[in-house]
């Protein structure tokens, strides 16, 4: 490695281009963003060339542009340039610049950090909203599913509503030429702020109590969020009565053959909290999620209930659940092709 005064190394260059291939293009495990990277590596002993120096920071630019959303600013180097600050600044290289350690140090704390200082490696999760599409229906899904009839009651069998969402990611080719395989495009989807969404809603006139509990409930959850290493919902519903919050360290890189619980949504009112909704994961061979949608009327008759009333008494009345694919979308920075998905029938049962 060069040292102060000296001239930036090919191997300085390598160490560099290496870590912003590893985030930007195909990478492995949580880096990756799965885009063509334009950058490369330089011989042993070599000149490096404008072009070279171009092509490298072009391609931290992109990482950095879609981690923050802000302009990376063409600013000369210096010992302080990049320490402790929001790494948004890179000297652009020109026939005329002297390639120095000022120079090795600001490209390598921009895309390495250093204690104090961020760089495009230990942000790479971050994805800007601006750099994301809006949250929209993935192809095969017609928004929302429905389930018209009464359910809920112990008498009938009707105690559970189940519904699977599959989510399938079939690889793409970048524009710039990367391909991109199946198993690979899940992930990278996920590493560059990728997200699917779930909402779920009892629509229609209240027959009961239960109706409007039910109704209430599921409207207090908002919209649930499974992304790259955490789940979350967006509404403010306190879960009470032995409901959770969805489990924040259960995201994609989490997910096993088996299902995991994410979300466990319970009724807040004392007649009711036997109910409960719940949102489970688990995969599906190496590119494929499958979501679990459980309601359940667990109502019992006893104390102050004495009518083991139905979900959706009336006509019309509905039980919902809809799908959405935020996905990286910029073509400049990172775009990465949303995944497929299909909306199993939703099935009533004892258990």
């Amino acid at each position: 490695m060069a040292g102060r005064g000296t001239r930036a190394t090919a191997s300085d260059f390598n160490n560099i281009q290496s870590t912003v291939n590893s985030v930007l293009g195909l990478g492995s495990s949580t880096q990756g963003y799965g885009q063509t990277v334009t950058s490369a590596q330089v011989g042993s002993g070599a000149i490096i060339t404008v072009a070279q120096w171009t092509t490298l920071r072009a391609d931290l630019v992109k990482c950095r542009t879609h981690q923050t959303n802000l302009a990376v600013a063409n600013g000369a180097a210096n010992v302080s340039a990049n320490r402790g600050g929001s790494c948004q600044t890179l000297e652009t290289i020109t026939s005329s610049t002297v390639i120095s350690e000022d120079i090795r140090d600001q490209y390598n704390l921009f895309t390495n950090g250093s204690p104090g200082t961020i760089g495009i490696n230990a942000e790479r999760s971050l994805a800007n909203a601006a750099q994301l599409s809006a949250a929209t229906a993935p192809s095969g899904v017609t928004n929302p599913s429905q389930y018209t009839g009464a359910w809920g009651v112990n008498a009938s069998n009707t105690r559970y509503l189940r519904q699977i969402y599959t989510v399938s990611f079939a690889g793409y080719t970048h524009v710039g030429g990367l391909s991109v395989s199946a198993a690979n495009h899940i992930r990278c989807f996920f590493n560059a702020g990728g997200k699917i969404q779930f909402t779920s809603t009892r629509n229609g006139t209240a027959d009961n109590t239960k109706d409007t509990d039910w109704t209430n409930m599921l409207n207090g959850m908002g919209n649930f969020i499974f992304a790259a290493a955490n789940s979350s919902v967006s509404g403010t519903t306190n879960p009470g009565n032995g409901g959770s919050t969805p489990g924040s360290s259960i995201g994609y890189h989490q997910t096993t053959g088996t299902y995991q619980t994410l979300v466990n949504v319970a009724s807040t009112v004392s007649r009711y909290t036997e109910n409960r909704f719940t949102v489970e994961v688990a995969t599906s061979g190496t590119n494929v999620l499958l979501f679990r949608l459980t309601w359940a009327d667990n109502d019992a008759i006893g104390g102050a209930e004495t009518v083991d009333e139905p979900v959706n008494g009336n006509a019309g009345s509905r039980m919902e659940s809809s799908c959405f694919i935020v996905r990286p979308n910029v073509a400049i920075t990172v775009d990465v092709p949303a995944p497929t998905a299909s909306a199993g029938a939703f099935a009533a049962s004892a258990s």
